[in-house]
């Protein structure tokens, strides 16, 4: 068992007992080849010696590769599987992707299946146990006249995903429009028409909880992005629409100013209100991320951002230094604190700090 952090006199922090997590023994290996001009092959394993049930080991080992054909076709995919003590079977990930890319067409087919075993240790799996099928068009005509308008996109796509059972758990439909300007800025809309089937209630803000039930919901998005030449980049949104069994409208901005050729900030903010039978709530995040160049090879960029769900004030500052070409040391500090309740005499309380340094070596042959 971990116990809170103590402070110490000097404002360094220490634990009164330590985790009694067994020793663990963690191996990557990573190895990749050209193959022609613009393809790709590699495979890919790991190890954890003590797997996090505490007992057996674990170890992932698969292959990847993506192929170019032509000017515009592009193939891709990997297979992986795991082997965890404990379970047996189903233990196996691969995805498929193809892709047309051309300049007034567009045609994009993906697939990815994640089994109910496939347990990989050793990094992140965003989703378990699922089938998803994604497919999209896009038609892309220039017009003759082109003295504001450089390029108009139409796209449509339909992304499905069931259990292991194929069993619908969420459908996602979308239409995309989309006009490219003469100096780079683009403005459009789009429009998702969303089915999610929850098999549990969750949570979604303090004190409401959507139940279990099919939700059926849309959502129209208008934005515009100034091109990255101007002093001020990014995008601005505007969204509306139904959101499970209530409402929602939202706005933000994802951008980027430049104050000097070496001084950048990168402010994000996003405010979202929702009404739902549930309760209504307002979800605001407020981020901005400063960048310093301090030569070709090096910069220090540091991020605070506040989540009003969470209450709690994210900081990250990284120094990234290329030693030599294609070999680099990052340096990365973080911490988060709460900001509920404050307390006036001990300060706004810790919920983690970390520090790391990672260096890699290019080794030619």
């Amino acid at each position: 068992m971990i116990e809170s952090p103590q402070a110490c006199p000097r404002g360094l922090f220490f634990r009164t007992r330590l985790s009694g997590t067994r020793e663990t023994n963690f191996a990557v290996l990573r190895v990749r080849r050209d193959v022609g001009r613009r393809s790709t092959v590699g495979a890919m394993g790991t190890s954890r010696s003590v797997s996090a049930s505490g007992s057996g080991d674990n170890q992932m080992y698969g292959a990847d590769g993506t192929f170019t054909f032509f000017q515009n076709v592009y193939l891709a995919g990997y297979l992986a599987r795991t082997s965890t003590t404990g379970l047996e079977g189903k233990d196996y990930s691969y995805r498929g992707n193809f892709s047309y890319a051309g300049d007034r067409y567009g045609v994009l087919v993906d697939r990815v299946a994640v089994e109910d075993n496939f347990n990989p240790e050793i990094g992140f799996l965003r989703r378990r146990a699922f089938r998803s099928s994604f497919g999209g068009v896009r038609f892309s005509p220039r017009p003759k006249q082109r003295q504001a308008i450089r390029q108009y996109h139409f796209e449509s796509s339909l992304e499905y995903v069931t259990n292991t059972l194929n069993e619908l758990e969420s459908r996602e439909a979308r239409g995309n429009f989309r006009i490219d300007l003469q100096n780079a800025d683009q403005a459009g809309a789009t429009y998702t028409h969303n089915l999610e089937d929850l098999v549990e209630p969750f949570p979604i803000a303090p004190g409401v909880r959507i139940p279990i039930g099919s939700y059926t919901f849309q959502n129209l998005r208008l934005f515009y992005t100034p091109a990255p030449q101007h002093r001020v980049s990014g995008t601005f949104s505007v969204d509306t629409g139904s959101f499970y069994s209530g409402t929602k409208q939202a706005a933000g901005f994802r951008g980027r100013l430049e104050l000097t050729p070496r001084l950048a900030l990168e402010p994000n903010l996003s405010f979202n209100w929702v009404d739902l039978p549930q309760g209504a709530f307002t979800n605001t995040v407020v981020g901005n991320r400063g960048t310093y160049t301090i030569s070709p090879r090096m910069f220090v960029s540091a991020l605070v951002q506040y989540t009003s769900s969470t209450t709690s004030v994210l900081t990250n500052v990284r120094l990234r230094w290329e030693y030599s070409p294609g070999s680099e040391m990052f340096v990365v500090y973080s911490e988060g604190r709460d900001t509920a309740p404050l307390a006036p005499v001990h300060g706004v309380p810790l919920e983690n700090r970390g520090l790391a340094i990672k260096l890699t070596k290019l080794l030619r042959f």
